[in-house]
């Protein structure tokens, strides 16, 4: 038997409410040579029992006890058998032309001297409906070749989005699971230093928000996350200048988010909104570009959400 083209990795705990969504919009696709691994994480819900629904090209594996995203992402992997790994989140969606648009694009598209590592295309955020709420990366410019710099800038590559080359990724490492939160940035940055990534610049990949995501939940932890990260980065002098303003311009987005999410009271509220000002004030540059890049969809979705 043939090996597929494309393993699609998906890691699943507890997410049957969108399951099927999921994996149907893998099944869609006019790319046909690829496999799924779908990883249980131990769920004790009905996941498994969809998944096992599917068909050969489903294979299911399940950890026998619930382990870190990293190290099912990493276990899921090891069980693959493509040339190239793509992931999918379980509530999110892809349009039937995903695959096969970027399989093509990999293999094709030349920027440098480099090997092309990783591939991804733009994405919309969809509430749990399926209703289209705003492009992924809202107000930030998609960028392609050499994106080791835009990239430290702003994270704009959603992991259900990505194709990767498979032996790239032995080559750059396994997903770190001491950043817990930013593991896939992590990878994105690695492979991004030393390979090329293309962008297939059409809406291909649907991402799901809605009350169970666990991004949505734990924005705080991610800015903490992102904080480490970017202090992991600032040793490389090429970056360094940079690294700098993206701690903080993290450490501002954390103080808005965590005004956003305080439990109500006006006291809590004002304490909060003084330390923000009060940065603001000392810090009035990178406070313009904070306003102008993010006070926008996720600020505003929070706030909304919360009153």
């Amino acid at each position: 038997m043939n090996q597929p083209i494309v393993s699609v990795i998906m890691n699943c705990y507890n997410s049957a409410t969108y399951l099927s969504e999921a994996i149907d919009s893998v099944y869609a696709q006019t790319f046909r040579d690829w496999e799924i691994i779908f990883y249980d994480n131990d769920s004790i819900d009905n996941s498994a029992e969809i998944a096992k629904s599917y068909d050969h090209k489903l294979k299911y594996f399940k950890s026998e006890k619930t382990i870190s995203l990293g190290a099912a992402r990493k276990a899921a992997i090891d069980f693959s058998e493509g040339k190239y790994i793509a992931f999918l989140d379980c509530d999110d969606l892809w349009l039937p032309e995903k695959l096969e648009r970027q399989v093509a694009a990999i293999a094709q598209a030349h920027f440098s001297e480099r090997r092309n590592g990783l591939c991804y295309t733009s994405a919309v955020r969809i509430d749990g409906a399926g209703n289209t709420l705003l492009p992924y990366a809202y107000r930030i410019k998609l960028a392609q070749g050499n994106i080791y710099k835009a990239l430290i800038e702003d994270c704009f590559i959603a992991c259900s989005a990505t194709l990767m080359d498979k032996e790239v990724y032995r080559v750059t490492g396994d997903f770190d699971e001491k950043y817990h939160m930013v593991e896939e940035l992590d990878l994105w940055l690695r492979i991004a230093k030393d390979y090329d990534v293309v962008l297939v610049d059409q809406a291909l990949t649907k991402i799901r928000m809605h009350a169970h995501n666990q991004s949505n939940n734990n924005l705080i932890t991610i800015e903490e996350y992102g904080c480490l990260l970017t202090e992991k980065l600032i040793k490389d002098s090429d970056v360094a200048d940079l690294c700098k303003k993206k701690i903080d311009e993290l450490r501002l987005r954390k103080m808005f988010v965590q005004m956003a999410v305080a439990k109500k009271g006006v006291a809590r509220f004002l304490k909060n909104f003084c330390v923000v000002i009060g940065f603001c004030l000392l810090h009035p540059i990178i406070s313009m570009r904070f306003f102008k890049k993010y006070f926008s969809f996720n600020m505003i979705y929070l706030f909304f959400k919360k009153f």
